[in-house]
């Protein structure tokens, strides 16, 4: 949970990388949230970091296998 909020504060200062490494990090201890927000963050872009549509889908299948559902997939 600690990790979640670390990168929720990067991404509130602007600092696209350092958010996508601590949400990589959260998703790691079993967060499906931040697997969800690396997935909005690669389909919609953040500061640092690139558009990537494939890379987010993938997040986004990884939140899901976390059991975490999103509103931008349908919530299958």
């Amino acid at each position: 949970m600690a990790r979640l909020a670390e990168a929720q504060a990067f991404e509130k200062q602007g600092d696209g990388k350092q958010a996508v490494r601590a949400y990589l990090w959260a998703y790691r201890g079993g967060s499906g949230k931040a697997a969800v927000r690396l997935g909005e963050i690669y389909i919609d872009g953040l500061a640092g970091v690139p558009r990537d549509y494939a890379e987010g889908l993938l997040w986004f299948q990884r939140a899901e296998k976390l059991g975490e559902k999103s509103a931008r997939i349908g919530n299958r």
